[in-house]
């Protein structure tokens, strides 16, 4: 997820994290703009961009890409309108329509559902998400706390849509993925060490945890 800074520079947790790492590197890199998750694992792929961060694993992914750990966990959150109904356990959300983005892993409990316990509605999105949210056309969201948050707050939505006290945090580690097709796949052994000494040293803990500490107005 992208937040772009009061000085027009990008940045965001997933940001920061590739920036540091291709600074070691010596490699500049250049952000696309806000472009849906379908699409950008789809030029991720297709090698139209060489890196992606916040990526979860699966044995697909790893036929096209490169991927190197730098989180072991993640919390997602279920989002109501305010007042609308109580979602304090798994259980609650039975038989509700709930939005998620296209593309995206969701937490375990969510993904093993069984067929017809609820009824996902796939966005491209989480604008899309929310504002479908606020005009009841879905019943709930469910999304990674840090990139709802930042997009409730710049829709306006903070007073009209709420996190459920019901959240997972999903031991579900998450990726710096590198297409195959990239340039720098012909140096991919320098590229493994560097990020995996930065994983060892807590380099990449350092980091999140500098991001938050000092934006803490995106995560109210």
């Amino acid at each position: 997820m992208q937040v772009i800074g009061s000085n027009g520079e990008i940045t965001g947790e997933n940001v920061e994290v590739a920036k540091a790492v291709f600074a070691r590197l010596g490699v500049v890199l250049r952000f696309t703009g806000d472009t849906p998750l379908k699409r950008c694992l789809m030029m991720l792929e297709g090698g139209f961009v060489d890196v992606m961060a916040g990526l979860l694993d699966s044995p697909e992914r790893r036929q096209t890409l490169h991927m190197f750990l730098y989180s072991d966990s993640i919390e997602k959150s279920i989002y109501v309108r305010k007042g609308s109904r109580v979602i304090s356990k798994f259980s609650d959300l039975e038989n509700l329509t709930i939005g998620i983005l296209r593309g995206a892993k969701q937490f375990r409990l969510l993904d093993q559902a069984p067929a017809g316990f609820f009824q996902l509605e796939e966005v491209s999105s989480l604008d899309q998400a929310f504002k479908m949210l606020v005009r009841e056309r879905v019943d709930a969201v469910s999304a990674t706390n840090y990139s709802a948050d930042l997009v409730i707050s710049k829709l306006g939505f903070s007073q009209v849509i709420e996190k459920s006290s019901f959240h997972v945090l999903d031991s579900s580690p998450t990726f710096i993925s590198i297409s195959k097709k990239s340039a720098l796949s012909t140096d991919i052994a320098r590229v493994s060490e560097v990020i995996e000494d930065m994983y060892a040293s807590g380099e990449f803990l350092r980091i999140l945890s500098d991001f938050r500490n000092n934006n803490p107005q995106l995560y109210r």
